[in-house]
């Protein structure tokens, strides 16, 4: 099987109408692909939608004319992986100019991970603060195993300039092939005590691995979210 990852590039600094018709081309191509359309990933300035097919080009041909040519910035490309024998074929297609690809690293998979939007102001500042300084204990999480499912919270903190993209929280799956979901977790713009914060984050966090729990058992996997919810335990525990 061929991966194919379509990696578009995003405005900076981020623009929300542009990344709700990334996440709205996302699900197009879910449904138009279904059986070959494996998850996505959001950060270091991309948009990554991800595939598994049995030939990446032909998969690639009939989904380049979806493509909006307005969300091709510069760098936008994609990838095609093709395991041979004990090797990696790559070949790297440019979408809109050519990429700037940076030195690959190997990723430490943790139970939990964060990412997001900010848009702080001084009615949401407690939150925002909140976050960040919760932020930096998840690389204290002690590494998983391949089979252990990882849960990626996306924050959409709304303020001044952008409001929450969505009014109810959603799950997605992120990738079958690396066990992911993707959280998006929008807060409105109010203010909070930090009793009041130290709830909204917890109840949050506890929802985000329910709406997972159900996610899964739709899709029939076999996964076990108890690492994601012990980790939420000792991260709630040492703020």
């Amino acid at each position: 099987m061929d991966d194919v990852l379509i990696h578009l590039v995003m405005s900076q600094p981020r623009d929300q109408a542009e990344i709700d018709r990334l996440f709205e081309l996302d699900e197009a191509l879910d449904q138009a692909f279904p059986n070959a359309y494996d998850g996505n990933e959001i950060g270091l300035g991309e948009f990554v939608i991800n595939f598994r097919h049995k030939d990446g080009e032909a998969l690639l041909a009939t989904i380049r004319p979806l493509l909006p040519q307005d969300l091709m910035r510069l760098g936008s490309h994609v990838v095609i992986r093709r395991p041979k024998k004990d090797d990696v074929i790559e070949r790297i297609v440019p979408l809109a100019g050519e990429p700037k690809l940076a030195e690959p690293t190997h990723a430490i998979r943790k139970p939990l991970s964060f990412g997001g939007i900010f848009d702080e102001t001084a009615v949401n500042k407690t939150l925002c603060e909140y976050l960040k300084r919760l932020w930096p204990r998840l690389s204290k999480l002690p590494p998983c195993a391949d089979e252990v499912p990882e849960i990626v919270v996306l924050w959409w903190i709304a303020g001044d300039i952008s409001a929450a993209p969505l009014q109810t929280m959603t799950a997605r799956l992120g990738s079958k092939s690396k066990r992911t979901c993707t959280v998006r977790v929008p807060i409105p713009h109010q203010e909070r005590s930090a009793q009041e914060v130290d709830a909204v984050v917890h109840d949050s966090l506890t929802k985000a691995v329910e709406l997972c729990e159900r996610l899964i058992k739709r899709r029939r996997l076999d996964w076990d979210l108890q690492p994601a919810r012990d980790a939420i335990a000792w991260l709630m525990e040492t703020t």
